[in-house]
Order: structure tokens, then sequence, then C-alpha cells
């Protein structure tokens, strides 16, 4: 996409990836998150176990 010019295709993966990411840890770290994209509120309430991995 970034070699075509595409950069909004190329931010919108990277995005992705980034999403697929977070949920991952917090996954791994047990949290439960709800089915949006957005899980910025989880992160917040779950500062503590974030910062101790």
């Amino acid at each position: 996409s970034l070699e075509d010019g595409d950069y909004a295709g190329a931010i919108r993966r990277i995005q992705e990836a980034l999403e697929m990411a977070v949920k991952s840890l917090l996954r791994a770290l047990a949290i439960e998150y709800p089915r949006t994209h957005d899980v910025s509120d989880v992160l917040i309430e779950n500062v503590d176990k974030l910062l101790m991995t």
C-alpha cells in the first residue's frame, strides 16, 4: 500500500494491526474488553496491570 502511494490504506492496516496487538495483550492478561474497536476505557481502567508487564 505505502509503496503504491495508498497512504490511507496503509494507515488503516497499521490501525488494524495495532488494535489486534492491544486486544492480544488484554487477552494475555485476562482482562475482559468489549467487542468494539475502541478499548481505551479498558486500558485506562487497567493501567496498573499494564504497567506491571
